[in-house]
């Protein structure tokens, strides 16, 4: 134990012991404090910087349930609405095609609201690509109604289109246009921009990850909100040198 040398009345030199340790316990204390703030602060430190770096290398989608919670609360609002089923889209395509509108595709993280679409149908249909009969690039058509028929086109861009009728009978909705709803943040980095995100078929397929090796076949993911276009427009298809007669093309 330490001691502390005092002298007394008399002059005569006595120790206190313990009393340097007693007057050290306050600064003792003091350093032991700012110790525990300096780990705390490493500690928030690291686990925003390792956060950072999951979101810049897109690792974030692997583990944003246990560090985000948007996917949580996405997932419990499409739980609200309704999804819809494969007959939806076993109807007539200019009737499915006309009722997609306004409704929401979903593609993992990312959403966005369905407000421009054009119909293709059957083998008499010039524009569509059933009309030279079963391709493999086109086997997908041919098949059940309400998944998805992605193909690669001018060497650069993906369309999407959801199948639709009965199996065996080629005809699709081409999806062209959506307003971005979930996901946002990763669609502009998909897309490299903040505007015109999904104003048109290749756009969109950028933004929600879409192509034809990942998603070509896999059933659609949409949905209905409740949500209805006040007024829905119709004219030519757009991009085609054929079949320009058939005001396939719906929009609002």
């Amino acid at each position: 134990m330490h001691s502390v040398n005092s002298i007394s009345a008399n002059g005569d030199i006595y120790s206190q012991p313990g009393l340097n340790l007693f007057i050290g316990l306050p600064k003792a204390f003091s350093f032991i404090h700012k110790i525990i703030n300096l780990i705390s602060g490493i500690q928030v430190l690291g686990h925003c910087l390792f956060k950072h770096f999951l979101i810049e290398l897109e690792i974030i989608d692997h583990f944003r349930k246990p560090l985000l919670f948007d996917n949580i609360k996405m997932d419990a609002k499409y739980k609200q609405m309704k999804k819809l089923n494969l007959a939806f889209f076993r109807r007539p395509t200019l009737q499915v095609t006309q009722d997609l509108l306004g409704k929401i595709l979903k593609v993992g993280d990312c959403s966005g609201r369905i407000n421009e679409v054009e119909a293709y149908i059957g083998q008499n249909d010039p524009a569509c690509h059933a009309a030279v009969g079963m391709t493999e690039r086109n086997r997908v058509m041919f098949g059940p109604a309400g998944h998805l028929y992605v193909y690669f086109t001018y060497g650069m861009y993906h369309c999407v289109n959801i199948v639709t009728e009965t199996e065996g009978f080629p005809a699709a909705v081409l999806i062209r246009s959506i307003e971005p709803l979930e996901g946002k943040g990763l669609m502009e980095k998909r897309r490299g921009r903040k505007e015109n995100l999904c104003n048109g078929p290749g756009k969109l397929c950028i933004a929600l990850g879409l192509s034809k090796d990942s998603h070509n076949g896999s059933e659609a993911d949409v949905y209905d909100d409740g949500f209805r276009p006040e007024k829905i427009h119709a004219s030519p298809r757009i991009g085609i040198k054929v079949g320009l007669d058939r005001n396939w093309r719906f929009y609002y």
